[in-house]
């Protein structure tokens, strides 16, 4: 796990905040996501991926 977001998630644990609440904030903030299939990806600034939902035929 990158270290920025290691700080980050414990920063916020000590401060009160529920550990998936912490993972989605910092998540965010710093930009490091789970990549599928294990590993760490950064997202880039600008970019957001956007999801179509299918149609039932």
């Amino acid at each position: 796990m990158p270290a920025i977001l290691e700080r980050c998630v414990k920063s916020l644990k000590a401060e009160g905040y529920p550990s998936s609440r912490a993972w989605a904030i910092c998540s965010k903030k710093t930009g490091w996501k789970k990549a599928k299939g294990g590993g760490w990806v950064k997202r880039e600034k600008g970019k957001t991926l956007r999801y179509k939902r299918r149609r039932n035929p």
